[in-house]
């Protein structure tokens, strides 16, 4: 994901980037099994990771176009997939949850007008302080993310981590002090 995409740009890569995922969700239960790595997540995992985390950062995107300067809670995706149970919930409602926060998204960045998204951001304690654009040039990097790793389990390949320079927006990495946030 390139982090100086354009208004349009950034929308047409999260249409591309919905579309791409919502075909995963179709594959088959034996398919949905595998995993990208011995002892990863399995496509299914990931599947309901998605979906929490489109939920999760969608809340995110909306309190701070709507609070700017508020403090942005993290939260530990491994606990969450675990106490959450990812590995029962059914296929069919991580989809639907992945689709409609991943449509609200590109309704909200769509609709609203761009000085309110320009005032709009969040306070996180780690990554910084965040946009709504940067919002959703972290919702898109972490959705490619995962699609690696789903597109390799799929393949029945190992998969191995990418740095990009955007790989800090969507990992427990602090922002680095070169990064530029606007």
């Amino acid at each position: 994901m390139q982090r100086n995409l354009d208004r349009e740009g950034l929308l047409r890569a999260l249409r591309e980037s919905h579309a791409l995922t919502l075909e995963h969700f179709d594959a088959s239960a034996d398919e949905r099994r595998k995993s990208y790595r011995e002892g990863g997540w399995s496509v299914r995992m990931i599947l309901a990771h998605l979906a929490d985390a489109e939920f999760a950062n969608l809340w995110r995107f909306h309190q701070s176009v709507a609070e700017p300067g508020i403090a942005i809670e993290p939260y530990d995706e491994n606990r969450w997939a675990a106490a959450l149970a990812y590995e029962a919930r059914p296929n069919l409602l991580s989809r639907a949850v992945f689709d409609a926060t991943r449509s609200m998204l590109i309704h909200e960045l769509t609709a609203l007008p761009p000085e309110r998204l320009a005032v709009g951001a969040g306070e996180h304690p780690v990554k910084g302080r965040l946009s709504a654009d940067d919002w959703c040039a972290l919702i898109q990097a972490h959705s490619m993310h995962h699609l690696g790793q789903i597109e390799a389990a799929r393949a029945g390949r190992e998969w191995k981590p990418v740095e990009t320079p955007t790989s800090w927006m969507y990992t427990g990495k602090p922002r680095p002090p070169d990064a530029g946030m606007d």
